[in-house]
């Protein structure tokens, strides 16, 4: 599995949580799967995934759980 595939991989798992997800991070999550699907240079999609998740990341609102998914989910990307 490639590094794109398995960051993939991890968006999904994030998403498929029982207990729910913040519409926020939903909607994130989706334009961050969407990005890394698409064809192109891999350092750019990297960069506007970065952007999407950075902006989540920094939400007072969210939980302190969830604020540790973002953040794995940003060292995932940073990797590619």
């Amino acid at each position: 599995m490639s590094d794109v595939e398995s960051t993939i991989a991890f968006a999904e798992s994030i998403l498929d949580d029982e207990e729910g997800v913040p519409k926020n991070l939903d909607t994130c999550l989706h334009e961050v799967i969407a990005v890394l699907k698409e064809d192109g240079d891999v350092s750019l999609r990297k960069d506007k995934c970065m952007s999407l998740l950075d902006t989540l990341g920094n939400d007072d609102h969210l939980d302190s759980y969830v604020r540790t998914q973002v953040w794995d989910m940003i060292a995932l990307v940073e990797q590619l």
